[in-house]
């Protein structure tokens, strides 16, 4: 069985107890996570990482690789570098509510941003400004309160 990479040991947590896992890869495992990510179909990553069958024995067969805890670990580090690339963090909105605000920013035909907008953008940035400042002063509201009142019959 060759390995593909071997990232580190991690914890996870099952049932109450910690299992150890060593996150390395089988080639093959490697070819179906490749093919599962860009297809998102369970069988057809299964065909082209070279597992045979009929469509049946292949879902099976992809359903105990995706539960395998090396494979799920993987599975979910890709994502997160997914997730990553594609979502806007909080530093780059605010850079891009500040460009507005300013007038930096351009609509789709070269014009200007309108003053509307540009308030707008001023108003969303003055929140959250205004929300990290009063956290980083220990005077965020951030206390939920729930009165439930139980009677008996």
């Amino acid at each position: 069985m060759s390995k593909v990479k071997i990232v580190e040991n991690r914890s996870l947590k099952g049932r109450g107890r910690k299992i150890k896992i060593d996150t390395a890869l089988t080639v093959q495992e490697a070819r179906f996570l490749d093919a599962y990510m860009e297809t998102m179909n369970m069988v057809e990553a299964a065909k082209r990482a070279g597992y045979s069958g009929n469509d049946n024995k292949l879902r099976n067969t992809a359903n105990r690789i995706l539960n395998r805890p090396n494979v799920a670990y993987e599975l979910q580090q890709r994502n997160k570098r997914l997730m990553k690339k594609s979502i806007a963090h909080a530093d780059e909105v605010m850079e891009y509510l500040t460009s507005v605000m300013r007038g930096e920013v351009k609509d789709q035909f070269g014009l200007d941003a309108p003053l509307a907008e540009r308030t707008k953008a001023a108003q969303e940035l003055a929140k959250r400004t205004i929300d990290v400042e009063n956290r980083a002063q220990g005077k965020a509201d951030n206390v939920l309160q729930i009165n439930l009142n139980w009677e008996r019959d």
